[in-house]
């Protein structure tokens, strides 16, 4: 995989699993530790906040929040 900013890669993996939940913990094993960092929980947390700043999405109808399980990218009607 190239080597992109981690918003762009949570994005990538969120978009090709849309309607999919992906768990956080899929989340941090697929983006961190391919490095072998750890990160805190919080560092993915904030990530999504940007995120969803960046794509004006503040009430979650894009990526939806699935509370203690993870994120899923909703499909608009």
């Amino acid at each position: 995989m190239p080597s992109l900013p981690k918003p762009a890669v949570i994005l990538l993996l969120l978009f090709s699993n849309k309607n999919i939940l992906v768990t956080r913990e899929q989340i941090l094993d697929k983006i961190w530790d391919m490095v072998g960092n750890f990160v805190n929980d919080n560092t993915l947390t904030v990530y999504i906040k940007r995120i969803r700043e960046k794509l004006d999405d503040k009430d979650g109808k894009i990526i939806q929040t699935v509370r203690g399980i993870g994120y899923k990218v909703v499909e608009k009607c």
